[in-house]
């Protein structure tokens, strides 16, 4: 064998160029579950659940991907049972919206990877209730417009019905997000940032609201990584999983902007824990097999591009991680 450092520019020049291939869900067929519950933690049986398939989008390397609505969106409607929970089989792998609401509660939206092999973390929704007489009473369908101008990108619109929205219910945090949401999308981070900052003030002394918390947190860090900010970013989404340590695209974000940064052992440790935590999701495994092979890790890169293939052998990613398996064939040779 020829010794390692010989290939150190090969390797490096091999890294860099296969880091920037972006990965595309494959079309596997797999199940989705997970809860509707109130603020106190107790079960909102019957509520309706609506997932949505989207178009998925990643505008820079650094950040999870984003979404945009698909013009051709599958839509499925279910309800949850008398413990509030809910699942849905059939889903295409990639990225959906999950639409939550229930008589007297605020709706919540969240967005979901769909894994290849129905490891998909549970997907808990919590749904904050309408105060009496409040703005659901005085603007009935104000909430649902603004939710569906913000679907179609008239985030003008929908930024001005979710405020009317909020001087009838000042105390709904899924709508402030929402507003931080469609000022992120138009480019006006500043503003984001606010809304965000907002959010996590207003939540972050309740340990039940955490998770809203840790959504506002991870919002936070890709305003800042899009601004170019990777400490703010880095410091943001380490807060975020502190808060939220189950969420696998928490990590990921980190270890992208780790990896961005050169810190290969420290990316590395980021894309093990959110292949730990999604085992069915190939990306991390493939990035954590970049990450190798840029360390010369070669045995270690090699079982993550094999465990990449066996989660689905015909996804686009597993033939990128063939490609790699035989560059690596040629260096250890």
């Amino acid at each position: 064998m020829r010794p390692i450092r010989s290939f150190g520019s090969l390797v490096l020049g091999l890294f860099l160029a296969a880091a920037l291939a972006s990965a595309q869900a494959s079309l596997g067929k797999v199940r989705l579950t997970g809860t509707v519950k109130a603020g106190d933690g107790s079960p909102i049986a019957g509520a309706k659940v609506v997932l949505r398939v989207l178009a998925a989008a990643r505008p820079l390397s650094g950040v999870a991907p984003r979404t945009l609505p698909s013009q051709e969106s599958a839509v499925f409607e279910i309800r949850t049972n008398r413990k509030g929970d809910w699942s849905h089989a059939g889903l295409a792998a990639g990225l959906w919206e999950i639409e939550a609401s229930a008589d007297g509660f605020n709706s919540v939206f969240r967005t979901c990877k769909v894994l290849e092999l129905a490891d998909t973390p549970l997907v808990d929704l919590v749904l904050e209730k309408l105060p009496k007489a409040g703005s659901y009473t005085l603007a009935p369908g104000l909430l649902e417009s603004a939710n569906e101008l913000a679907r179609t990108k008239e985030y003008d619109g929908a930024i001005l019905l979710y405020r009317q929205y909020l001087e009838l219910d000042p105390e709904a945090i899924t709508v402030m997000s929402a507003i931080g949401d469609c000022l992120m999308d138009m480019g006006d981070l500043e503003a984001a940032l606010a809304q965000f900052n907002a959010v996590v003030n207003k939540t972050s002394a309740d340990p039940r609201e955490k998770l809203l918390t840790a959504r506002a947190l991870a919002r936070i860090g890709e305003c800042h990584i899009i601004r170019g900010d990777r400490t703010e970013a880095d410091k943001a989404w380490r807060s975020a999983l502190t808060l939220l340590p189950h969420d696998p695209e928490v990590p990921f974000n980190l270890a992208e902007l780790m990896r961005a940064e050169r810190k290969l052992e420290e990316a590395g440790r980021y894309y093990r824990i959110a292949s730990e935590l999604a085992p069915g999701w190939g990306e991390p495994h493939y990035r954590l097999g970049l990450i190798y092979l840029g360390l010369a890790k070669f045995d270690l890169a090699r079982q993550s591009f094999q465990k990449v293939i066996e989660i689905d052998p015909y996804a686009p990613l597993a033939f990128q991680a063939r490609d790699m398996l035989k560059g690596l064939d040629l260096i250890t040779k």
